[in-house]
């Protein structure tokens, strides 16, 4: 993965040095930006664990998306985009689960969440040549990215023989922490004034190890994967 990442950083700069000789008269623009990412997850375990908006419980799924980058033109932008996932929830619905070899049903207290994705991206306005950037279309835009993501689960655990929850075996605090591979495509609209807003839909994906380590739904699900939409402020430099 860290060739992978390391390969694609090297494209877009090899990129970036050909469209901005290739480019007189163009000069590319520094900017930067923070938002607020709803995050909704796709697999159904996941999503039982962590909905967006948790009622029950009024707890909220939120993820803040610093992010800085360079538009090189006026059709091409890479970006780097740190993240920062958390999540706080209590009493959850539980699931069996086998741990040196002996199958119990375990019932999520205290669930904490921290998760920090990392990409590097390209975004691509397919209308912005021969425009104003005051003009709407010169802010549509569609792009791909990739990268990793460190995700961090701790849970406190009922544990029962099964799920009538009428015999109780113990109680235990599981933690696990992985870093994973990501991608993700998006599309969106940016401002391109010094001070603007810009809102962002996309899906990103993250391959989960599924080894069974814990009792937690990142050790126990095929993936991470999720459907985004960003409301984010942009500044220009």
């Amino acid at each position: 993965m860290k060739k992978t990442l390391l390969l694609f950083i090297l494209i877009l700069f090899a990129v970036t040095g050909a469209n901005s000789q290739s480019k007189t008269g163009e000069n590319s623009d520094l900017y930067g930006g923070i938002g607020y990412q709803m995050v909704f997850f796709t697999n159904t375990d996941v999503w039982k664990i962590y909905p967006i908006i948790d009622v029950d419980n009024s707890s909220f799924l939120t993820e803040i998306n610093p992010y800085i980058g360079v538009r090189i033109n006026k059709s091409v932008a890479l970006e780097l985009t740190p993240s920062v996932m958390f999540n706080k929830t209590y009493s959850k619905k539980g699931y069996y689960f086998t741990k040196n070899g002996v199958t119990n049903f375990y019932a999520p207290q205290n669930v904490r969440l921290v998760s920090i994705p990392i990409s590097a991206r390209v975004k691509y306005y397919p209308f912005a040549a021969g425009r104003t950037n005051a003009e709407f279309l010169s802010g549509l835009y569609t792009g791909a990215g990739i990268g990793g993501a460190w995700i961090s689960e701790s849970y406190d655990n009922w544990i029962y023989k099964d799920e009538t929850l009428q015999n109780t075996v113990g109680y235990g605090t599981s933690d696990y922490n992985t870093f994973r591979p990501l991608t993700q495509i998006f599309a969106g609209y940016d401002s391109f004034s010094k001070i603007g807003v810009g809102v962002e839909i996309g899906y990103r994906i993250i391959p989960l190890a599924v080894d069974r380590q814990e009792p937690v739904i990142t050790s126990i699900a095929p993936n991470f994967n999720s459907v985004f939409l960003n409301v984010k402020a942009r500044f220009g430099f």
